[in-house]
């Protein structure tokens, strides 16, 4: 199912509404490359209840894409690149109880402006990958592949709780990220990669609880 609608610059609105839909041996990814490059796309409503994966590329460069809401059961991974570059995408919602894993560039440079990140549901989130949110509600003007984009909303995106977090891969939330506070809950993160938090509009990490004598970071 990878590439089926790539590159159709004028689908302007998907519905997925398949209730038993689930991956198989020979498609191990929920649409790999499926939409990447539907420049045009504004509109999208996925109802896949047994679906585990969104598969890597998915969403890519789907630069008129608005607004996603993921209450997805039973999702455990959002491939690499799946949103990576959706420049105008301003309102993500996620409700993803068994996510476990946020692939390489899955949200970068996303401007999600409307967003806010309190809440979100991820209690199982236990990998970022690398440069998972990277300049993800940048406030600032910035310039990708020579193209330049202007984002002048004001205000904080908010915080992330991600309580079951082990592992925060390099640049995770780097380069004008706007995520005011990362709440790990408890405490099982296990390594922070280089530069997680470099360039960041991060203010306040926490990690365990301050009161028990474990980490809390504020800047």
């Amino acid at each position: 199912y990878g590439c089926v609608f790539r590159n159709c610059s004028k689908l302007t609105s998907v519905t997925m509404d398949l209730p038993e839909w689930t991956e198989t041996a020979n498609s191990p990814q929920t649409g790999t490359n499926m939409f990447e490059k539907c420049s045009s796309l504004r509109s999208l409503t996925l109802n896949l209840p047994k679906a585990k994966t969104l598969g890597s590329y998915m969403f890519r460069n789907c630069t008129s894409l608005e607004s996603v809401v993921l209450d997805m059961p039973e999702l455990k991974t959002i491939g690499d690149y799946a949103f990576d570059h959706c420049t105008n995408l301003s309102l993500l919602s996620l409700n993803l109880p068994k996510l476990t894993s946020i692939g390489l560039w899955a949200f970068e440079y996303c401007p999600l402006c409307r967003t806010d990140a309190t809440k979100w549901n991820l209690p199982a989130v236990t990998t970022l990958k690398t440069e998972a949110f990277l300049a993800a509600a940048g406030s600032a003007s910035y310039t990708v592949d020579g193209v330049a984009y202007t984002d002048g909303y004001p205000g904080p995106f908010g915080t992330i709780c991600l309580p079951s977090l082990q592992t925060i891969g390099t640049q995770a939330f780097g380069r004008r990220s706007r995520v005011e506070k990362l709440d790990l809950g408890s405490g099982s993160l296990v390594s922070i990669g280089t530069a997680a938090f470099q360039q960041s509009r991060v203010r306040e990490v926490v990690i365990g609880n301050p009161t028990d004598a474990d980490v809390a970071i504020s800047v």
